[in-house]
């Protein structure tokens, strides 16, 4: 009976009301369970967008959002380890270690298997980003986009920043690869290490994730960027608080991933603000440091430049830090890179023919006449039979006088332009300690591999030490 009774008590009007309002999340929620992230991250750039505004147009903004909210990490990472590439922040010293998938730029196959058989873990659009602890958006930034190197099998190291793991065959122990779970950044190059010890804490690292020849698609480099910072913003709000307004670049590139910093420097893809170049056994890239130099030092030379123009100029120019390994095929061509260029150039603006030229006519300018003293005496010398050395000497002066002639007028031009040459090296001259200070090559010791460029010391020689790492000291010597 009481159950009847209760059955049959009419329901409030208030909450008939709210019964007939329809819920308005359960088209969001429903989108979220049909909609993968992850699906949308596997897609490329035009299926992404085209997913998106089909979503838009069935459910609205709002499912949109909570279909694309992420909680970071790459799809399929390795759970091995400390799964290195998962959604969970890693620390490294005082370094926020993050992945980051589904970006617009960057690689566009995941190059596994046997293109990448250090790796379970795919390639596609995604990159790993270093935060220091205290980072604050709102001050100066500083942002270091790398490049590794070619990963082909053969090199039994590792697949960029991907995790080495995986499920040992026949053909991996021939090839003598190692799945011990570890990364290239941490463990090899110890990226994190030396970006701590610099205590540049306000430089955020951007380790784009490449193919296994240089394959990083397409990457304009300050969207890519600000596409990576804000991703990470919104997916490790604890780690990047906040998307800085503005950043300066350093690009920094090993081996074949010289390549991918050529192609960030051309016309479509340069940043706004270049701070740096960091290369380490770079190809293509000697080429381009060559380039800048001359460039630089024809500026310089340039008349129509005053001094300040000539200040100006320089003080807007990126440092490059260039570094070779001992004996390598890099080491031949990057070898004096810096000292070559500028003997090459100045040599071009004035050369040493042209100085002595110059010298002979400034020498018959300068000549006066004999007065009837000198002639005099000039007379008297030669007839001595056998003068001291002193008188030989005053003798070929005064006979140099006597056989002068005045300059034509074309010789006082020739003069004029030699004479203009001239000051130009004389202000190229004065500016090399500059040129010299932005542009640095360091040829390592022997002992130091290609591989192991980066760290500056034999692999497996012990924890990180301050100061060791060329990376660090580049960062250090970067105004």
């Amino acid at each position: 009976m009481s159950s009847r009774t209760t059955a049959r008590t009419p329901t409030p009007r208030t909450e008939r009301r709210r019964s007939a309002i329809p819920d308005r999340d359960a088209p969001v929620v429903a989108a979220a369970n049909r909609m993968r992230p992850d699906l949308l991250e596997r897609s490329d750039a035009a299926t992404r967008q085209r997913t998106v505004r089909q979503m838009q147009a069935a459910v609205g903004n709002a499912a949109v959002a909570m279909v694309l909210q992420r909680v970071g990490g790459w799809p399929n990472a390795s759970t091995k380890g400390r799964a290195w590439n998962d959604k969970e922040p890693k620390e490294i010293g005082r370094i926020w270690r993050l992945a980051i998938a589904g970006l617009a730029g960057g690689a566009t196959e995941e190059f596994k298997d046997a293109e990448s058989a250090h790796t379970t873990e795919g390639a596609a659009h995604r990159a790993v980003v270093l935060v220091p602890k205290g980072f604050k958006p709102k001050r100066p930034t500083d942002v270091l986009l790398h490049f590794h190197g070619h990963t082909e099998t053969w090199r039994g190291k590792y697949a960029g920043m991907r995790q080495r793991s995986f499920k040992p065959t026949k053909a991996t122990g021939k090839a003598k690869l190692t799945s011990d779970n570890k990364v290239r950044d941490v463990d090899l190059d110890q990226i994190e290490q030396q970006m701590d010890s610099s205590g540049k804490g306000q430089t955020i690292g951007i380790l784009a994730q490449g193919g296994p020849q240089h394959q990083f698609g397409k990457i304009n480099v300050d969207s890519y960027i600000r596409d990576v910072l804000s991703r990470t913003a919104t997916e490790y709000p604890a780690q990047l608080t906040g998307v800085p307004a503005s950043w300066s670049v350093i690009l920094s590139g090993h081996s074949g991933g010289g390549f991918a910093v050529r192609d960030a420097l051309t016309a479509e893809n340069k940043p706004e603000n270049l701070k740096g170049l960091i290369l380490f056994d770079a190809e293509a890239m000697q080429i381009d440091m060559r380039n800048r130099i001359r460039a630089d030092l024809k500026f310089l030379a340039d008349p129509a430049n005053q001094d300040a123009d000539r200040d100006a100029y320089l003080a807007a120019r990126p440092s490059v830090r260039a570094f070779t390994s001992a004996g390598s095929t890099y080491a031949g061509r990057y070898q004096d890179i810096v000292t070559a260029t500028i003997t090459t150039m100045t040599n071009q603006l004035f050369p040493r023919a042209r100085r002595t030229e110059l010298e002979r006519l400034r020498a018959r300018e300068s000549n006066q006449p004999l007065t009837d003293p000198e002639q005099v005496r000039l007379t008297e010398l030669r007839r001595k039979r056998q003068p001291t050395p002193q008188e030989r000497t005053e003798r070929a002066g005064l006979s140099r006088r006597q056989a002068s002639r005045p300059l034509s007028d074309a010789e006082r031009k020739r003069a004029e332009a030699l004479t203009e040459q001239e000051s130009q090296l004389l202000a190229v001259t004065r500016y090399l300690p500059r040129i010299q200070t932005i542009y640095q090559l360091t040829a390592l010791p022997a002992g130091v591999t290609h591989e192991e460029i980066i760290r500056g010391t034999p692999e497996g020689s012990g924890d990180y030490q301050p100061g060791q790492g060329n990376l660090e000291q580049a960062l250090r010597s970067l105004p």
